[in-house]
């Protein structure tokens, strides 16, 4: 090949990158307050004991159980997997959860995305063209979503959908992008 043709296709590219890693969102279990004197109102689960977390053996396994069900009880009761009602919840008292607010962490969220750019000039006269490639997501991995806090709930503990890093919606996988600018 051309030493010519060498130098202006290999050389002269400009790389770009962005990495970020993101902590989980502050996670707080809720309970419904129906029991409540009619309230609509939510109220926090009662804490039983025992690790918040689910296994998370692999990313497939801690979807289905990112938090540990056996550890979270509605309000109104308590015990060991959830045999204790309270039956003046809402009549004498309240009931309004044990467990507090941010309890828990959902997922962490790691993003990567690469730039890739190079300058064709042409003469002084006719400027330049700019060559660019962009890959959002390069990793091309799912980015967990929150997983379901509502303790009543069939899904309580499940992550259910994944999310994207918020500016290429509703794109979820890799998406690469080209483009060509001319410079004049």
């Amino acid at each position: 090949g051309s030493p010519f043709l060498t130098r202006e296709v290999l050389h002269g590219w400009t790389f770009g990158g962005r990495f970020a890693a993101i902590g989980g969102d502050a996670l707080t279990i809720g309970s419904p307050a129906s029991f409540n004197a009619g309230s609509t109102n939510g109220v926090w689960a009662n804490y039983v004991g025992g690790s918040g977390y689910g296994s998370h053996a692999s990313r497939k396994i801690a979807s289905q159980s990112w938090i540990n069900k056996d550890a979270f009880c509605p309000a109104n009761f308590t015990g060991s997997g959830c045999t204790i009602q309270d039956m003046d919840a809402g009549i004498t008292h309240l009931d309004l959860g044990t467990s507090t607010r941010g309890q828990l962490r959902g997922p962490g969220k790691f993003f990567a995305d690469m730039t890739l750019m190079k300058v064709l000039p042409i003469s002084d006269r006719f400027g330049a063209f700019t060559y660019g490639l962009t890959a959002q997501n390069i990793l091309n991995h799912p980015v967990l979503a929150n997983p379901d806090t509502s303790v009543t709930d069939g899904t309580f503990g499940q992550i259910n959908s994944t999310i994207h890093p918020g500016y290429l919606a509703p794109a979820y996988g890799r998406v690469l992008q080209m483009s060509l600018h001319y410079q004049f």
